[in-house]
């Protein structure tokens, strides 16, 4: 779901984490209060400001998705997603616990699956679902998604530094979460067991 300024404004607060009403600091009016907001660090991610955050998120997905999911197995890489999109969120509520937005977008999800996959891969040809492969060492992964978060707060409705913490709290939880369930055989950094 893409959503711009206006109409789609209020579905955002309706299926978007509000860190102020998470924390109690703040309260939903009852017309915006359909679910409760422990239940938005699940759906949030599925929402996006514009078609840009769209598209970059979905193919980063894929593209890293893909991959991991060849060495994980569907279960685990589902489960580094969820883990790493719901850490995302509770960072970004312990960092901006007023934050009286919300806060939406796959983006911690997908840097914690970018970094579980070149842990995966480091500076070797990862597969993605036949698009040939192609080399980029962590060091490159890392000037990217900084990069990233750079330009996103460069923008006229940026990315805020909060949220920018919080994608990087998903990178970690997401390379944390793909250390411990990477199948025992398989070794990090491009070893095999």
């Amino acid at each position: 779901m893409i959503i711009e300024q206006g109409a789609s404004e209020r579905f955002a607060y309706l299926f978007g984490l509000v860190p102020a009403v998470v924390t109690g600091r703040a309260r939903l009016p009852a017309e915006l209060a359909l679910l409760p907001q422990p239940w938005s660090l699940l759906t949030a991610p599925l929402l996006h400001t514009n078609a840009l955050h769209a598209v970059v998120n979905l193919v980063l997905f894929w593209w890293a998705g893909s991959a991991l999911e060849s060495e994980i197995g569907a279960k685990r890489l589902l489960a580094v997603v969820i883990g790493s999109a719901m850490f995302t969120g509770l960072v970004q509520v312990a960092v901006a616990p007023g934050l009286e937005v919300p806060v939406v977008g796959l983006d911690g999800a997908v840097a914690g699956l970018l970094l579980g996959t070149w842990m995966v891969w480091p500076g070797r040809p990862v597969p993605c679902a036949g698009v040939p492969a192609f080399r980029l060492p962590i060091f490159g992964l890392l000037m990217v998604c900084v990069a990233w978060l750079l330009a996103r707060n460069a923008l006229p409705g940026g990315l805020p530094g909060p949220a920018a913490t919080a994608v990087l709290g998903g990178a970690v939880s997401g390379a944390l979460l793909v250390m411990f369930l990477l199948p025992r055989p398989r070794r990090l950094f491009g070893g095999r067991g």
